[in-house]
């Protein structure tokens, strides 16, 4: 391998190991029984009220941060090695990388600032993999989400969006929900206060844009970090393979 191809390796490569950490973290904040439980009595309602914390350490939200980069800076870097085949030995444009678009662009890809030095042979390659491929569903594209997560990587630590909390609750009627940034509460009757058995399950951590951002918001779980890795590691190096000698 060489070129574009080896730095994507490379990339991808280092993507794999911080993969494994945040694993390898989920794991461990798992088993620390992350949970905060309070219960008080509301008595001029004549309910008692359940209150469950949860504090996420950032360092995951950091750590998915960094894999998504190592991804996303990978693909601008086949990009430029991919308009050196073309432009060689002078230099190609400053703004050449790897796009990544939600919807057709005006211009064909192949006439933008980004793409204008790649060799021609790639442009198709490149269009193929486009997330606007899925049409309505291009939120689902593996290489949508990484482009998210990393412009959100560029303001802040990758923010846990929740951290989803389910459980079983036995001996009384839930009167009243309340979620909030860290947890949630829950009411049930003051006179079934003794009979609540509550069991909550692992947390589920799910990351995103902050949950106080106003309109759509995009949510990702592990799960789908891997399916990011498998997707440039399977489909996308192969892909471009071929260019480089």
């Amino acid at each position: 391998m060489s070129g574009g191809i080896l730095y994507l390796k490379i990339k991808s490569d280092r993507a794999g190991a911080q993969l494994k950490e945040l694993d390898a973290r989920l794991a461990d904040f798992v088993k620390s029984k992350p949970y905060t439980v309070s219960r008080y009595d509301d008595i001029q309602n004549l309910r008692h009220i359940i209150r469950i914390e949860i504090k996420v350490p950032e360092i995951l939200g950091m750590l998915a941060g960094e894999f998504a980069y190592s991804l996303r800076s990978g693909l601008d870097q086949l990009a430029w090695q991919l308009a050196l085949l073309h432009t060689k030995p002078k230099m190609p444009r400053t703004h050449t990388s790897f796009p990544i678009l939600a919807k057709i662009p005006i211009r064909a890809i192949g006439h933008t600032d980004a793409t204008r030095d790649i060799i021609r042979a790639a442009i198709p390659v490149i269009e193929s993999l486009q997330p606007y491929n899925r049409e309505t569903a291009f939120q689902s594209h593996p290489l949508w989400i990484l482009n998210e997560l990393c412009i959100t990587d560029k303001h802040m630590i990758v923010p846990v969006n929740s951290a989803t909390i389910r459980g079983e609750l036995k001996g009384a009627l839930v009167l009243g929900q309340r979620h909030f940034d860290n947890g949630f509460e829950m009411s049930v009757p003051l006179s079934d206060q003794f009979y609540v058995q509550l069991n909550p399950d692992p947390p589920e951590i799910v990351f995103g844009e902050p949950i106080n951002i106003a309109g759509n918001r995009f949510e990702v779980r592990i799960a789908d970090l891997r399916a990011i890795y498998n997707f440039v590691r399977d489909e996308v190096i192969p892909r471009f393979a071929g260019f480089f000698p």
